[in-house]
């Protein structure tokens, strides 16, 4: 679902947009990448020059079943990271499931990572605990984070009282959705299930890395304001964020996670499904694409 903020002060700086559709790939390129790095830098450089957008991207490959696997990584573009928004809903679900599994949060939990469903994701935050007399999830906090840190991630901490607005780097989000695959308790595995059939055309968000076959995802986006008075149009800001996984057999077998983000100045248009939709077809589809061929050509070399 989309989010909505205003009056939030940040630090960050998106760059005026032009739209422009992408239309090749943008790893064409005369030299062979020989990092994963290289592989990926000419399609985020691509697309900021052509479209005046923030781009990023996180790739985090692990190689399995040998006795000292490798770990590859990449961090690139302007862009590396903001407010989680729906993101932020995959560790919400799992831990409100490992702490009340009932139907009723089964159900919740669908709704919230298929569809989602924002009053979902307080139905759960609810059922680990209501808001203080402060607006704030104290267990929510501690329980979720417990999450995030064994999935890897040792930095980032869910908002106290906006669980969209807490800050999650493309870099922690790639390093989570690693260590996502290898939880095994069944409100894990259950919401790795959801995240699938998002892939599948059955779940709300299918753009960007859902399109990719083999790709468990998440969405996330919203608008924020740079300054305390909003009246400003121009000085509003769109983001659109997902993380996906997969596993990928060559000679090895990778472990395969991607964290991809855009940050547009959108200068007064208004922000509906429809501008969401022209987003998502000119922009975030392509990028993705570009990112995973780039990230395949790559594995192609380094078999």
């Amino acid at each position: 679902m989309h989010n909505k903020i205003t009056r939030i002060t940040v630090f960050t700086l998106a760059l005026i947009t032009s739209t422009l559709v992408v239309g090749q790939s943008a790893t064409a390129t005369s030299c062979q990448p020989k990092t994963l790095t290289t592989a990926l830098e000419p399609v985020v450089a691509t697309y900021q020059r052509k479209t005046g957008d923030e781009f990023g991207v996180a790739v985090q490959l692990q190689t399995r079943g040998f006795n000292q696997p490798s770990v590859t990584t990449a961090n690139v573009g302007q862009w590396v990271g903001g407010y989680a928004w729906s993101t932020s809903k995959v560790p919400i679900a799992i831990a409100a499931l490992r702490l009340h599994p009932t139907p009723q949060n089964y159900d919740l939990a669908r709704l919230s990572i298929t569809q989602s469903n924002n009053d979902a994701n307080t139905a759960l935050a609810n059922s680990i605990e209501p808001k203080n007399a402060m607006g704030q999830r104290p267990l929510l906090q501690t329980l979720t984070n417990q999450v995030l840190r064994q999935c890897g991630d040792a930095a980032t901490s869910i908002d106290l009282e906006y669980t969209g607005l807490t800050q999650w780097t493309l870099k922690d989000q790639a390093t989570f959705m690693i260590g996502l695959q290898r939880l095994q308790d069944q409100p894990a595995q259950y919401v790795r299930t959801l995240m699938s059939q998002i892939g599948d055309k059955t779940g709300y968000g299918h753009f960007g890395l859902a399109n990719i076959p083999g790709l468990a995802t998440k969405s996330g986006w919203g608008d924020w304001c740079l300054a305390d008075d909003d009246a400003d149009p121009a000085n509003n800001h769109e983001d659109i964020r997902q993380m996906g996984y997969t596993t990928v057999h060559t000679n090895k077998q990778y472990e395969i996670s991607i964290a991809i983000g855009t940050s547009t100045a959108i200068n007064g248009e208004e922000i509906d499904d429809a501008f969401l939709t022209q987003r998502t077809k000119t922009l975030v589809d392509p990028f993705a694409h570009d990112v995973w061929q780039a990230v395949n050509t790559y594995l192609r070399q380094n078999k």
